[in-house]
Protein backbone atom coordinates (compact mmCIF):
# COMPACT_ATOMS: atom_id res chain seq x y z
CA UNK A 1 0.00 0.00 0.00
CA UNK A 2 1.45 3.35 -1.11
CA UNK A 3 2.05 6.02 1.55
CA UNK A 4 -0.68 8.66 1.83
CA UNK A 5 0.02 11.76 -0.25
CA UNK A 6 1.06 14.75 1.85
CA UNK A 7 -0.98 17.89 0.94
CA UNK A 8 2.09 20.16 0.98
CA UNK A 9 5.07 20.82 -1.27
CA UNK A 10 7.62 18.21 -0.12
CA UNK A 11 9.77 18.43 -3.26
CA UNK A 12 13.55 18.65 -3.04
CA UNK A 13 16.57 19.73 -5.06
CA UNK A 14 20.18 18.57 -4.91
CA UNK A 15 22.78 20.87 -3.33
CA UNK A 16 25.71 20.82 -5.82
CA UNK A 17 28.37 21.34 -3.16
CA UNK A 18 27.61 18.17 -1.18
CA UNK A 19 24.77 16.25 -2.92
CA UNK A 20 22.50 16.80 0.07
CA UNK A 21 18.76 17.07 -0.50
CA UNK A 22 17.34 20.56 0.03
CA UNK A 23 13.66 21.45 0.43
CA UNK A 24 12.36 23.60 -2.39
CA UNK A 25 9.88 25.14 0.04
CA UNK A 26 11.12 24.70 3.64
CA UNK A 27 7.99 26.24 5.20
CA UNK A 28 5.73 23.91 3.24
CA UNK A 29 7.89 20.94 4.23
CA UNK A 30 7.62 21.94 7.90
CA UNK A 31 3.84 22.02 7.50
CA UNK A 32 4.02 18.59 5.91
CA UNK A 33 6.10 17.25 8.79
CA UNK A 34 3.52 18.60 11.26
CA UNK A 35 0.77 16.92 9.21
CA UNK A 36 2.62 13.60 9.41
CA UNK A 37 3.22 14.09 13.14
CA UNK A 38 -0.51 14.55 13.72
CA UNK A 39 -1.12 11.29 11.84
CA UNK A 40 1.43 9.57 14.07
CA UNK A 41 0.01 11.01 17.29
CA UNK A 42 -3.44 9.70 16.33
CA UNK A 43 -1.98 6.17 16.42
CA UNK A 44 0.54 6.55 19.24
CA UNK A 45 -1.73 5.11 21.95
CA UNK A 46 -2.05 1.86 20.02
CA UNK A 47 0.30 -1.12 19.96
CA UNK A 48 3.41 -0.62 17.76
CA UNK A 49 2.38 -0.90 14.11
CA UNK A 50 3.82 -0.74 10.63
CA UNK A 51 1.93 2.52 10.09
CA UNK A 52 3.57 4.13 13.13
CA UNK A 53 7.05 3.09 12.01
CA UNK A 54 6.50 4.26 8.44
CA UNK A 55 5.21 7.64 9.61
CA UNK A 56 8.24 8.16 11.87
CA UNK A 57 10.57 7.14 9.06
CA UNK A 58 9.01 9.70 6.73
CA UNK A 59 9.08 12.38 9.44
CA UNK A 60 12.76 11.76 10.16
CA UNK A 61 13.71 11.80 6.49
CA UNK A 62 12.01 15.16 5.92
CA UNK A 63 13.49 16.60 9.12
CA UNK A 64 16.93 15.69 7.80
CA UNK A 65 16.15 17.56 4.59
CA UNK A 66 15.36 20.79 6.45
CA UNK A 67 18.44 20.42 8.67
CA UNK A 68 16.75 19.30 11.91
CA UNK A 69 19.27 16.51 12.30
CA UNK A 70 18.85 15.63 15.97
CA UNK A 71 15.09 15.26 15.53
CA UNK A 72 15.67 13.28 12.34
CA UNK A 73 17.99 10.83 14.07
CA UNK A 74 15.62 10.46 17.02
CA UNK A 75 12.59 9.70 14.85
CA UNK A 76 14.44 7.33 12.51
CA UNK A 77 15.80 5.40 15.49
CA UNK A 78 12.29 5.27 16.99
CA UNK A 79 10.97 3.91 13.69
CA UNK A 80 13.71 1.28 13.67
CA UNK A 81 12.74 0.16 17.17
CA UNK A 82 9.12 -0.30 16.06
CA UNK A 83 10.22 -2.37 13.07
CA UNK A 84 12.46 -4.43 15.36
CA UNK A 85 9.51 -5.19 17.65
CA UNK A 86 7.45 -6.16 14.60
CA UNK A 87 10.26 -8.34 13.22
CA UNK A 88 10.22 -6.52 9.87
CA UNK A 89 13.78 -7.02 8.61
CA UNK A 90 13.33 -5.05 5.38
CA UNK A 91 12.13 -1.94 7.19
CA UNK A 92 14.89 -2.28 9.81
CA UNK A 93 17.36 -2.04 6.91
CA UNK A 94 15.39 0.87 5.41
CA UNK A 95 15.63 2.71 8.74
CA UNK A 96 19.35 1.95 9.07
CA UNK A 97 19.97 3.31 5.55
CA UNK A 98 18.20 6.56 6.43
CA UNK A 99 20.14 6.73 9.67
CA UNK A 100 23.41 6.24 7.76
CA UNK A 101 22.38 9.07 5.42
CA UNK A 102 21.62 11.28 8.41
CA UNK A 103 25.11 10.58 9.76
CA UNK A 104 26.52 11.99 6.49
CA UNK A 105 24.59 15.21 7.05
CA UNK A 106 25.98 15.34 10.61
CA UNK A 107 29.53 14.82 9.36
CA UNK A 108 29.87 11.42 11.06
CA UNK A 109 31.36 9.83 7.96
CA UNK A 110 33.09 6.80 9.47
CA UNK A 111 29.96 5.91 11.45
CA UNK A 112 27.90 6.34 8.29
CA UNK A 113 30.20 4.16 6.20
CA UNK A 114 30.17 1.32 8.73
CA UNK A 115 26.37 1.32 8.78
CA UNK A 116 26.10 1.47 4.98
CA UNK A 117 28.48 -1.48 4.61
CA UNK A 118 26.53 -3.46 7.20
CA UNK A 119 23.26 -2.72 5.37
CA UNK A 120 24.66 -3.59 1.93
CA UNK A 121 25.93 -6.91 3.30
CA UNK A 122 22.49 -7.72 4.74
CA UNK A 123 20.74 -6.73 1.51
CA UNK A 124 22.98 -8.84 -0.72
CA UNK A 125 22.92 -11.89 1.56
CA UNK A 126 19.24 -11.92 2.57
CA UNK A 127 16.15 -13.10 0.65
CA UNK A 128 14.29 -9.78 0.61
CA UNK A 129 11.16 -8.86 -1.34
CA UNK A 130 12.47 -5.39 -2.24
CA UNK A 131 16.18 -6.21 -2.62
CA UNK A 132 16.74 -4.05 -5.73
CA UNK A 133 15.07 -0.96 -4.26
CA UNK A 134 17.00 -1.24 -1.00
CA UNK A 135 20.32 -1.83 -2.76
CA UNK A 136 19.74 1.08 -5.14
CA UNK A 137 18.99 3.42 -2.23
CA UNK A 138 22.01 2.12 -0.33
CA UNK A 139 24.44 2.56 -3.24
CA UNK A 140 23.14 6.02 -4.16
CA UNK A 141 23.49 7.40 -0.65
CA UNK A 142 26.72 5.52 0.05
CA UNK A 143 28.08 7.25 -3.07
CA UNK A 144 27.24 10.62 -1.53
CA UNK A 145 29.54 9.78 1.36
CA UNK A 146 32.44 9.52 -1.12
CA UNK A 147 31.43 12.85 -2.64
CA UNK A 148 31.62 14.34 0.85
CA UNK A 149 35.15 12.94 1.18
CA UNK A 150 36.02 14.30 -2.27
CA UNK A 151 36.57 10.78 -3.63
CA UNK A 152 34.67 11.71 -6.77
CA UNK A 153 35.71 8.76 -8.94
CA UNK A 154 34.49 6.24 -6.38
CA UNK A 155 31.33 8.29 -5.93
CA UNK A 156 30.62 8.14 -9.67
CA UNK A 157 31.27 4.39 -9.77
CA UNK A 158 28.75 3.70 -6.97
CA UNK A 159 26.19 5.96 -8.62
CA UNK A 160 26.54 4.06 -11.90
CA UNK A 161 25.98 0.78 -10.03
CA UNK A 162 22.80 2.25 -8.57
CA UNK A 163 21.74 3.58 -11.99
CA UNK A 164 21.92 0.05 -13.42
CA UNK A 165 19.35 -1.02 -10.82
CA UNK A 166 17.17 2.02 -11.55
CA UNK A 167 17.18 1.16 -15.26
CA UNK A 168 15.85 -2.30 -14.43
CA UNK A 169 13.12 -0.80 -12.23
CA UNK A 170 12.29 1.74 -14.95
CA UNK A 171 11.46 5.02 -13.19
CA UNK A 172 12.24 7.80 -15.75
CA UNK A 173 12.27 10.68 -13.24
CA UNK A 174 14.48 8.76 -10.83
CA UNK A 175 16.83 7.79 -13.67
CA UNK A 176 17.18 11.43 -14.73
CA UNK A 177 18.02 12.48 -11.17
CA UNK A 178 20.60 9.71 -10.92
CA UNK A 179 22.23 10.79 -14.16
CA UNK A 180 22.44 14.33 -12.79
CA UNK A 181 24.29 13.02 -9.72
CA UNK A 182 26.69 11.05 -11.92
CA UNK A 183 27.38 14.15 -14.02
CA UNK A 184 28.10 16.14 -10.85
CA UNK A 185 30.56 13.51 -9.60
CA UNK A 186 32.30 13.21 -12.95
CA UNK A 187 32.59 16.99 -13.28
CA UNK A 188 34.10 17.31 -9.81
CA UNK A 189 36.46 14.41 -10.55
CA UNK A 190 37.70 16.19 -13.68
CA UNK A 191 38.17 19.45 -11.77
CA UNK A 192 40.01 17.68 -8.95
CA UNK A 193 42.54 16.32 -11.44
CA UNK A 194 43.44 19.88 -12.39
CA UNK A 195 43.86 21.28 -8.85
CA UNK A 196 45.98 20.12 -5.89
CA UNK A 197 44.12 17.95 -3.36
CA UNK A 198 43.75 19.58 0.03
CA UNK A 199 41.70 17.85 2.66
CA UNK A 200 39.98 14.45 2.62
CA UNK A 201 37.31 14.54 5.27
CA UNK A 202 37.04 11.33 7.25
CA UNK A 203 35.88 12.77 10.56
CA UNK A 204 33.49 10.84 12.73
Amino acid sequence: MAPETIPYDMSTSIVPENMHDMANNPEQMKEGIEWLMQKFQATSAQEPSQEQGTLLLRIGSYERTIGELEKAQKHIQAAREIFRKLGNSEFIIAADLRLATTYIYKGLLDLSENLFLECIKKITESPLDHKSQLLEYALTNYAKLFFERRHYQTCAKKLVEALELKLIMGDPQSIATQQKLIDMAQTMNSLSQKTPKTDNRTAS
